[in-house]
């Protein structure tokens, strides 16, 4: 792959601790306009203490947090209901969402795009995310509304296999 500009659908599924990923029932959340892994890292260095001129003698890291940022442009029940960590309930030409009911819900993330610059496809499977609380809701302002959350990417440990991943896989076409 070379320069990439991402545009695809984002679909969110319940994880589970018995359904393989590609056996959930995804949903389409409509348009996101944001879908960015990010890594955060514990990194230990080992002075050296041999010389002079100093420089490390040795260094160890690893992934400290992997998370996922989402901002959701469509404001749907459903995606309000998720984000908010809540519930909906429809009746009489209304829908109302209690928010802030239940804990942060476990889910598995996945889309399916092209990279508009070369036209190829692009496929990411976040296998289980943690959603977080949305850092913004925009009920007013001059522009689209946007709701932006943050999730942790947690291990599935339902994969076993080696050399597969347990947070996420990422497929590109050649």
């Amino acid at each position: 792959m070379s320069a990439f500009i991402g545009a695809g659908i984002v679909s969110v599924a319940p994880w589970s601790d018995t359904t393989a990923f590609d056996s959930l029932t995804f949903v389409d959340v409509g348009n996101v306009s944001k879908l960015v892994p990010s890594f955060s890292e514990d990194r230990k260095t080992l002075k050296n203490f041999r010389n002079a001129a100093g420089g490390n003698y040795a260094s160890f890291a690893r992934v400290d947090t992997a998370e996922l940022a989402i901002d959701f442009r469509d404001l749907s029940a459903a995606n309000l209901a998720l984000a908010l960590w809540g519930e909906k309930t429809t009746a009489a030409g209304h829908t109302t969402i209690e928010a802030l009911l239940n804990a942060a819900p476990l889910v598995a993330i996945k889309f399916v795009g092209v990279n508009l610059v070369d036209g190829k496809d692009a496929t990411g499977k976040f296998h289980k995310v943690r959603l977080g609380a949305p850092q913004g809701l925009d009920l007013i302002g001059e522009d689209f509304a946007n709701m932006s959350i943050t999730g942790t990417m947690e291990a599935d440990e339902k994969i076993v296999t080696a050399g597969k991943s347990q947070y996420f896989t990422l497929i590109l076409e050649d």
